[in-house]
């Protein structure tokens, strides 16, 4: 989700970084699924892209494996890897 906002706002991953006040590597190890986001970075994201922080939460949550009830569901050998939500 957060992948599909961005390309349709036109943002390149590095633009979104700067937006939200964030280091780009932050950005692209969060949509790759190598980092777990802080709630702080999750509201900068939100924020930048014009999503709901409570939208964005959810996902972030089920892409960790608590919104699920499983992080196997999401594909995921732990839960904060394998392909998040996020990105879509």
């Amino acid at each position: 989700m957060i992948e599909r906002e961005r390309i349709v706002r036109g943002l390149t991953r590095e633009q979104l970084a700067a937006a939200a006040g964030l280091d780009p590597k932050t950005v692209r190890d969060m949509l790759n699924g190598r980092r777990r986001p802080t709630l702080g970075t999750i509201g900068q994201v939100a924020r930048v892209l014009g999503r709901p922080l409570a939208e964005v939460i959810v996902i972030a949550e089920a892409a960790a494996g608590r919104g699920t009830g499983s992080h196997e569901r999401l594909g995921a050998k732990h839960p904060i890897q394998g392909e998040l939500p996020l990105v879509s």
